[in-house]
């Protein structure tokens, strides 16, 4: 798709102005407002088209406090609509919309384009739930890709733990989880009654709403934080690469002393967001409009990320929660008298030494020297790494190739470049793969 001069200064004004508008924090949004219209004027756009001018435009807009919500992206393929012109509204206390009288709307808003997008792709990918299982030392094992809408997340969490609700540990794992919508359903199973434990502040409407626990959840709680209940063990896995929603329950989870993070500081994107068209028809961009913080402490996570209570590359992650959750499990059969264990308690303790044996054995290969094994997730190159171009074997020479980009030697002694980029919409991982030519 040709963009012309005037298109380019269309995008440019378009963006400033709804950035300068709706950009959460007052202060900042006139400066990256002016980040973008400098940058235009010095002819930094100039010759520039499609996704180039797009990841353009996002480097820019991040260049004043380094938000990693704000960006622009181009599809020729689906044309974004202008988003309509909402009437003021009413909200109470709590940030929800009331009427005249008072009283709450119960109605569901309409859906926007992008929200409804995101409905459909949570479908394809489980509503989220990556992978749910048993591992061996009966420790519960959660794997969540994406935090779907709670309409469509709901029952399928609760199913999840009615599967693992006899475990004596459970390990969630949200390494690869870039967000999407709210994660208060599942934060729910681990808490008690009705709480107030999130604020978000959202500029548009000037309004801050208030996010509870659920008062009741659909199938067994794994705990209820409640003193004088039996707490068993919770580790949610973390990377660099858990974003936005998903950082907010691995933030919540640690705030309301319900899980211990074992992993990596993730990446620190605590600002909520809303799509907008970006003055073209093929130009979106996703503008923050608010910011996310505790009840308790009024801080939440932006720019910081979650730090992991046990730091340890992402790639062994996984086998670190998993032996602390085998070890309280033989901690818990270790408890009882041995003539008060039925065979399958001893089969069990039998099970979880050999398994204990086993992680301590791998997690000492993979850590030898005492330091953290290399994540194997930083030798995958992508354009969002900062990892540099290393050389390649390609037709019988060494060729220096950029990241992202792999080369393949074919059987007739030529070769194939496949540039690989993997990007987040709305919390789901898109990973897509383009033959480069000559």
């Amino acid at each position: 798709m040709s963009i012309a001069k005037s298109d380019v200064e269309a995008i440019v004004n378009a963006l400033a102005s709804k950035v300068r508008r709706m950009y959460v924090l007052e202060d900042v949004a006139p400066k990256i407002a002016q980040a973008i219209e400098e940058q235009l004027a010095a002819g930094g756009y100039d010759g520039l088209e499609g996704a180039a001018l797009a990841e353009s435009l996002t480097k820019d807009l991040r260049s004043v406090n380094g938000d990693l919500h704000l960006e622009v992206e181009f599809d020729a393929e689906h044309p974004t609509e202008e988003e309509p012109v909402e009437k003021p509204k009413k909200y109470n206390d709590d940030g929800e919309e009331i009427d005249d009288e008072g009283k709450v709307i119960e109605e569901e808003e309409a859906m926007s384009p992008f929200f409804a997008v995101f409905m459909e792709m949570s479908t394809y990918v489980g509503n989220g739930i990556k992978a749910v299982e048993v591992l061996p030392g009966n420790v519960g094992y959660l794997n969540i890709s994406t935090f779907a809408p709670p309409k469509l997340s709901t029952p399928f969490f609760q199913h999840a733990m009615c599967l693992l609700q006899h475990t004596n540990a459970l390990i969630i794992d949200i390494r690869e989880n870039g967000g999407g919508d709210s994660s208060n359903g599942l934060l729910s199973y681990f808490t008690s009654g009705r709480t107030h434990y999130k604020s978000m502040y959202w500029r548009p409407e000037n309004r801050t709403t208030k996010e509870y626990t659920l008062e009741t959840v659909p199938g067994p709680r794994y705990n209820t934080n409640q003193d004088g209940d039996a707490k068993r063990p919770v580790f949610v896995l973390t990377s660099k690469d858990t974003f936005s929603s998903a950082e907010a329950f691995a933030f919540f989870m640690k705030d309301l002393g319900l899980a211990t993070m074992v992993g990596e500081t993730t990446a620190g994107g605590g600002h909520p967001i809303r799509y907008v068209r970006a003055g073209h028809d093929a130009f979106k961009a996703s503008v923050s409009v608010g910011v996310s913080y505790s009840a308790k402490t009024g801080v939440g996570w932006e720019k910081i990320g979650v730090p992991a209570d046990i730091a340890v590359a992402a790639s062994l992650a996984k086998e670190t929660a998993h032996l602390l959750g085998v070890r309280a499990t033989l901690g818990k059969l270790n408890a009882l008298e041995p003539a008060s264990l039925s065979p399958a308690k001893r089969m069990l303790l039998k099970r979880s030494e050999v398994t204990i044996k086993e992680l301590e054995e791998k997690l000492a290969k993979a850590n030898i020297g005492g330091e953290p094994a290399p994540d194997a997730s930083d030798a995958v190159e992508s354009p969002s790494s900062e990892s540099t171009s290393t050389p390649r074997v390609v037709g019988g020479r060494s060729e220096q190739l950029p990241p992202g980009v792999h080369a393949i030697n074919n059987s007739d002694g030529t070769t194939t470049k496949i540039e690989v980029k993997e990007r987040f919409f709305l919390g789901i991982k898109i990973r897509t793969e383009k033959v480069l030519k000559d």
